[in-house]
């Protein structure tokens, strides 16, 4: 139950102190001290001099003394003191910033309750928490609604829900291998996908899956590659070189006694749902299914298969609902009294149910009628929500929003998350735990309905100008922002980019792709933009003034794909175009993704060429983040070539011009690539510092895919320590991420860890078979490991003769899958 504010000021003080004094005691034990008097730190942090928190606020801009927040916080327990919005603001995020857990969500909105705080600003303090944390922060303080998505929706359907359940969990509990795939059918708006999502949140900790997938695969595909690519990028795989998406997909471990939620499965004439679900079945056979349709009769195709016909409520049921919906609405105020043909006009469809109570209106009147005028009856901003989530099929999230926020001309003292969860309490939309906010396809159909084709194309453009604004801020502030997307928001960006595309709108298309580069990139879409990106510079023309920066875009994307030849011939192309256009910058970032992605082709010494070039041009742009990059890119090649002298120095510059500025990845990757060296040099402590140092770091901006390098580079400094379980733990580690997102070079260098693994465990035989393969393989692709570690593995090898007890066994094929079935054997994975 939410907590009362007591009206007395000294009962308010007195929580306020009691919140501060919590905070005051967390930062002393992290060796800050709070600043308003004398306080003795831990004997530990004596001799560490840090900024307080007073001074850190004075520093952030924020014009409150020692005194003065002493008044507000810790002191004068009898009387409030008056603040000032920027007062409280500056100092929570202050605290907030530290990043040390000092006040949890609870906590922090309790402090806005009690000093006062307009609602309006709470919303700035959102990205500090998980949405969980957050969510139910405000649910506690009545902020949102508080109720679940199943109590109020599932109106009816428990009985049902259970067999659902029991149906998949079955044989899970006894521990045997699942047989049957679960089809939900019926019409639109019987509440199939609400069903679906109550049941994966009732799955998912009982079987102990991270997470289930939902995969909206509706009515658009024409073959199966375009339903295969829904789900890797759902499941954010990542597309190794130029391989499909059916050969990415059918052997990787993520689908191995996994469950996918397949949403809406309609197909159509070239591809019918029949034909879907027969090759998904074929291509996983150890992944269950749990899809939704409107095709009755599709659980029928298959033995394996069981169908669940969703069928209408009852008219108690529907009466229950009804009055739920209707209590959440404005329309509150007034006398309504219950339709008496209810069931006649909804046909106890709990979609048909929601658009009559939000309509407020007892007339019969026709459904689509109905469902047209709920979508246009909300106010503006509402009207305008709906209609950007009707254009994109994914879960739309806080960041999302806050990319966007600018296109809603609302009032600031009303966020735009206010008028969502207005929406949310209405159900016209769900919210995805975890996900982000969801329309419902019927509301969607009536949007479309009521948008004319050129009231959509003008909503697209102003949605894909809006998020093709560059950043005012640093590239550090940009790389940050990306960093906290969600899958589903870059997939939202892409199905808008996707529009925008179809659309013939190519300079805005170009300016989404070269605007989310580093995005694309590190969610792993590059296949998808390669194909887009050069469909797009085909339309504009290479003498279009854009024409460098998406050269300059697709190498890259080719680049982080392993296809050597085609991110030379790009990024050629772009310092050429960007040479005659002066555009500098643009220069000089093509020939630093040059000189590290083709670093095969071209030789340590046209790279080093390009990067000194390159870093000439940074230095006199004064782009000391750049300067760095090159800096550090210099650094590994040099390593790569043997040169440890000269990488030491060039890491060395790079440190110097990263730890001037703020933390970022840029920092990070300096310290992974500074571990390298030092592994090359032999200097395995080192190594290791240098190397915890950016996973620590990488852990800070949550960079799963970059924590999974680092990871195996600990491992092989482990490896060759010959410490054995920390090899394993971290190759694991980084072998479970790798496999999803990795390019083929790092799946090589797992191969080649793990070669150094079994050689740890004394199995000469099968290192020499694995180093063996995996140098035939390198030798066929051209990606040859480099001069130092080629080296490392040379002397491997001479270790591993010596301990070879078996000289019958035959060599492995130099087949990448089969190599890394022999590591997963090594390292006993089995997921």
């Amino acid at each position: 139950m939410p907590i009362r504010i007591e009206s007395n000021e000294q009962h308010i003080k007195k929580r306020i102190i009691e919140i501060m004094v919590l905070v005051k005691k967390r930062l002393h034990h992290n060796g800050i001290k709070l600043g308003t008097g004398k306080e003795e730190l831990p004997i530990e942090f004596a001799s560490v001099k840090s900024l307080t928190l007073v001074e850190r606020i004075q520093k952030r801009g924020g014009d409150v003394s020692s005194n003065r927040f002493a008044d507000i916080f810790t002191s004068r327990p009898n009387r409030m003191v008056g603040t000032t919005i920027e007062e409280l603001v500056v100092t929570f995020e202050t605290i907030l910033e530290l990043d040390m857990q000092l006040l949890n969500a609870n906590e922090l909105l309790e402090l806005c309750h009690l000093t006062r705080l307009p609602i309006a600003y709470i919303s700035r303090f959102a990205p500090y928490f998980s949405d969980d944390e957050w969510r139910g922060a405000l649910q506690f303080y009545q902020l949102i609604p508080m109720h679940s998505q199943t109590d109020n929706l599932c109106i009816g359907r428990e009985v049902l829900l259970t067999e659902i359940i029991e149906c998949i969990m079955l044989e899970r509990r006894k521990g045997q291998s699942w047989r049957s795939h679960v089809v939900l059918s019926g019409p639109s708006g019987i509440g199939k996908s609400t069903l679906a999502v109550a049941v994966i949140r009732d799955v998912v900790p009982a079987s102990g899956l991270r997470r289930i997938p939902v995969v909206a695969i509706g009515s658009g595909f024409t073959n199966m590659e375009q339903v295969y690519q829904a789900i890797g990028l759902t499941m954010r795989l990542r597309l190794r070189a130029d391989e499909p998406w059916y050969t990415r997909l059918k052997d990787a471990d993520e689908f191995r006694n996994a469950i996918i939620c397949l949403d809406n499965l309609l197909g159509n004439d070239v591809l019918p749902a029949e034909t879907m679900v027969r090759h998904l079945l074929h291509t996983f056979p150890t992944t269950q299914f749990l899809i939704t349709t409107q095709i009755a009769g599709l659980g029928r195709q298959l033995p394996t298969i069981r169908e669940f016909v969703v069928t209408g409520l009852t008219e108690e049921n529907t009466r229950a609902l009804y009055w739920q919906i209707y209590n959440q609405t404005h329309l509150r105020n007034y006398e309504s009294a219950l339709p008496t043909d209810i069931l006649e006009q909804t046909y106890g469809y709990p979609m048909h149910i929601i658009a009559l109570a939000n309509n407020g209106n007892g007339q019969s009147v026709a459904l689509d009628a109905m469902y047209r005028r709920v979508v246009t009856g909300l106010g503006t901003i509402p009207e305008l929500l709906l209609q950007i989530m009707a254009l994109v099929q994914q879960p739309l999230g806080n960041q999302f929003w806050a990319l966007i926020d600018e296109i809603a001309l609302h009032d600031k003292q009303q966020p735009l998350a206010s008028y969502l969860h207005l929406l949310e309490r209405r159900q016209l939309i769900a919210y995805r735990n975890g996900d982000g906010f969801v329309i419902h396809d019927a509301m969607r159909a009536a949007v479309n309905a009521v948008v004319n084709p050129d009231q959509s194309d003008a909503l697209i453009h102003r949605v894909a100008h809006q998020l093709a604004q560059q950043p005012t801020g640093s590239l550090y502030e940009d790389e940050r922002n990306a960093l906290q997307l969600q899958i589903y928001d870059v997939l939202a960006i892409y199905d808008i980019l996707v529009l925008v595309h179809q659309r013939g709108k190519d300079e805005l298309a170009a300016s989404l792709i070269v605007r989310w580069r580093t995005t694309w990139i590190r969610f792993g879409l590059c296949a998808q933009l390669c194909v887009t990106s050069e469909a797009t510079l085909y339309r504009i023309g290479r003498d279009h003034s854009q024409a460098s920066e998406l050269l300059y875009a697709i190498g890259s994307f080719y680049g982080h794909r392993g296809i050597v030849e085609s991110t030379m011939r790009f990024l050629q192309q772009a310092m050429h175009h960007a040479d005659l256009g002066m555009q500098r910058l643009v220069w000089a970032q093509a020939a630093l993704e040059c000189a590290l992605h083709a670093l095969q082709l071209i030789g340590w010494q046209e790279s080093e060429r390009l990067l000194q070039r390159a870093m000439a041009v940074m230095n006199a742009l004064h782009y000391e983040y750049w300067v760095a990059r090159c800096h550090d890119t210099l650094s590994y090649v040099y390593m790569t070539t043997g040169n440890i002298r000269d990488s030491l120095a060039q890491s060395d510059a790079a440190l110097l011009r990263y730890e001037a500025q703020s933390q970022s990845l840029g920092l990070a990757d300096a310290y992974s690539n500074r571990g390298l060296v030092f592994m090359a040099l032999g200097d395995y402590v080192l190594a290791r510092q240098a190397l915890s140092k950016a996973e620590w770091l990488f852990q800070q901006h949550n960079a799963p895919n970059n924590v999974a390098a680092v990871h195996l580079r600990i491992a092989a400094v482990a490896a060759l320590e010959n410490r054995v379980s920390d090899a394993r733990f971290y190759l694991t580690q980084a072998f479970r991420q790798i496999e999803r997102v990795g390019g083929f070079n790092d799946l090589l260098y797992v191969i080649d860890i793990g070669a150094g693994v079994a050689l740890a465990e004394g199995d000469g035989a099968t290192a020499l078979q694995l180093s063996n393969a995996c140098s035939v393989v390198r030798t066929n692709m051209g990606l040859s490991r480099g001069a130092a570690f080629d080296d490392i593995v040379q002397r491997q090898l001479i270790h591993a003769q010596v301990r070879q007890t078996d000289t019958s066994l035959p060599p492995l094929a130099p087949n990448i899958n089969e190599l890394l079935a022999v590591v997963r054997r090594i390292l006993q994975v089995n997921y």
